[in-house]
């Protein structure tokens, strides 16, 4: 079975819980904390081109942050 890698924030609980389930399937895991494992800007875009997303897809549009850099300007470029 090939090793299933997964991005997280250990703190998060949906992270937490994503690790949890795939450990108990027995599927192989590499757990990346990417806070002390940045993205670099061209694995983030293989990433998201493998995902089928756009980077405006991944944002939270809840967050403070998302809101003070005004993220959702349409005229904002995917890089």
């Amino acid at each position: 079975m090939a090793e299933m890698t997964i991005y997280q924030k250990p703190t998060c609980s949906t992270c937490r819980e994503a690790v949890r389930i795939v450990r108990e399937s027995g599927t192989p895991l590499k757990a990346i904390n990417y806070y002390e494992q940045p993205f670099t800007k061209s694995r983030l875009k293989a990433l998201l081109k493998k995902a089928g997303l756009t980077a405006r897809e991944v944002l939270r549009a809840k967050e403070d942050l998302y809101k003070s850099l005004k993220l959702s300007d349409p005229t904002l470029s995917e890089d």
